[in-house]
């Protein structure tokens, strides 16, 4: 009889079918709630995962193929988006409507630094 230990067994169970070892685990809560209603996996083929509190995988995110490795992952339940931030410094927005998410945006550090630099002015 094998242990079972939760919600993270679903997660092995899923990324044990993808060959790709976890890098990181990230948990999205609704205000107000103790209970996480989102799940975030990061592999290490830089592939991306959010899943429901059930372990059901609800988009699959592939980052721009000039990401290198993904620093961070973060969910947005007011826009549902999930944005990434890569190496690089960019910062990557997806849609995650469909099985497979949709990049919406991608905010290079050039842009970034341009924006701090015009609300530093004001």
């Amino acid at each position: 009889m094998k242990a079972q230990i939760g919600k993270l067994k679903l997660i092995a169970d899923h990324v044990l079918t993808t060959n790709a070892a976890v890098v990181n685990i990230t948990k999205a809560f609704l205000p107000g709630k103790s209970e996480a209603t989102r799940i975030m996996v990061n592999c290490e083929d830089t592939a991306s995962y959010v899943l429901d509190e059930t372990g059901k995988v609800l988009s699959t995110i592939f980052p721009p193929p000039s990401a290198k490795s993904i620093l961070t992952l973060d969910y947005c339940f007011a826009t549902n988006r999930v944005y990434l931030l890569l190496a690089n410094g960019s910062i990557c927005v997806y849609q995650i409507d469909h099985e497979t998410a949709l990049i919406e945006n991608i905010y290079n550090v050039s842009q970034i630094k341009a924006w701090i630099g015009f609300y530093n002015k004001k």
